[in-house]
Parts: C-alpha cells; structure tokens; sequence
C-alpha cells in the first residue's frame, strides 16, 4: 500500500509517480518490464487516476512505452539512447564543473572532500549511488540553478545505464571500475584548481566530464543487433 494514501490527492500522485521512477532508474523495475495499470492499482491501493497520471509522466520522460492493448512497458536503453546520454552528460558536467570551480566558497569544497573516500564494502548500489551522488553535488553547487536541474537529470537517468551495463555485461567488474572511474579523483582537480586560483584552465579535461561508465560498453538491444546484422551499424562502432 503506497505510504502517506490518507494523504491529499496531489501528493499522492507525486509519490507514486517517484516510486514508480525511482524503481525504473534503479532498475527494479528492468528494461522490457511490463507494467499493467490494475497491478499498480492493487499494489497502491489507489485509484486509476493517480495511476494514470504517474505513467504519463513516465512516458513522457522516454522511461516506458504504451504496448497497444497490453499495457505499459518499461522502455529499453538503445545504443543511440545510451550514446546521447553520455554525450548530454558531458556537455552539462564539463560547463557545471567549469563554473563550480570560479564560484565554490569554502564550505563546498570541505562538503565536496567528503567524496575523496570510498564507501567499503564496495558493492553495486552503493558504488552507483556514490558516484551518482558525487556527480549530482557537482551540478547542484554550480550556480546555475537550470544547468543543475538539467545535470541531475541526466545523472539520475544515466543511473539506469549503470545498472544495465554492468549486470548485462561480463566485460568488466566493480574491481575494474575503480579508481579508473572513482569521483574521487575529480575531487582532488576541482578542489586543488578552485582554492588557490579559481582558475578553471588548471582542470583536468581527459576525463570529460561524466565520470561512469562509457557509453560503447553498453550491451546491443534487439534492434541494435539487427541493424548490426542488417549492415547498419552504429558510426561510433559495436560497444565494448
């Protein structure tokens, strides 16, 4: 039963629709997942509308798709979906960056050293929910308040990208992600780049910005596979 049902209409709508996102992006809810209105009536205790209005939401942020007769279903991460989002995220971090280090004062550059140390054990959640967290800070303390809207958007949909990558795909480890893409080591640039001069040349570019995993070792969906086998395959090249 949702939490807070008693309570007025809107903020039942809103729960719902976060419940419903949040399980979409941390992939609870798997891509392909169908998703049929009376189950989530049921699992709610709600009526259709909020239901309705939480899965319109949804379509429109391309997190599920309508299936004609059969429902909703959560929608599948292309090669094209996963190239844009990469690209996107180093477009709004590189900027976000850029002006966190002319603006950070004091106190968040102390609250942005809290990254430099690893949560242990190192496990799959806690490694994406600290690097998503790491990226967000960044984006949030920027100083343009629609840039970080934008930025953390981006991270919390690129969360899902995460999560399929690494458990679709054999290629790598969590062992292997670390300290090649740790946040920690952005830190340390923004950190040393931002006290002393405020400079935001002194800043490391190599990494471009989205420091998570790369795009080209995300797993060919079904119709990735057949424009591959068709002839057409993606100009940037098969992933991995």
């Amino acid at each position: 039963m949702l939490e807070g049902a008693d309570e007025s209409p809107l903020l039942v709508r809103t729960s719902i629709y976060q419940q419903l996102r949040a399980a979409i992006l941390s992939c609870a809810l798997r891509p392909g997942t169908q998703i049929q209105e009376r189950q989530l009536v049921e699992q709610y205790q709600v009526s259709k509308s909020p239901i309705r209005d939480a899965l319109l939401k949804l379509e429109e942020q391309n997190l599920i798709e309508v299936m004609p007769r059969k429902g909703y279903r959560v929608k599948r991460i292309s090669l094209t979906d996963a190239r844009e989002l990469y690209e996107m995220r180093q477009l709004l971090e590189r900027e976000s960056i850029l002006r966190l280090v002319e603006t950070a004062n004091d106190e968040t550059l102390s609250a942005l050293d809290a990254f430099r140390t690893l949560p242990s054990p190192i496990e799959l959640p806690r490694w994406i929910e600290y690097n998503s967290a790491f990226h967000r800070f960044i984006a949030a303390n920027c100083g343009n308040s629609r840039l970080a809207r934008a930025g953390c958007e981006a991270i919390e949909q690129y969360e899902r990208l995460t999560y399929v990558s690494v458990t679709s795909s054999g290629a790598f480890s969590l062992a292997d992600l670390w300290p090649s893409t740790a946040p920690s080591s952005m830190p340390s640039s923004v950190a040393t780049s931002a006290k002393p001069s405020r400079s935001p040349g002194i800043i490391s570019r190599d990494r471009g910005g989205a420091s998570s995993i790369p795009w080209k070792t995300f797993p060919l969906s079904p119709d990735d596979r057949r424009q591959d086998s068709e002839g057409s395959r993606n100009p940037y090249g098969r992933p991995g």
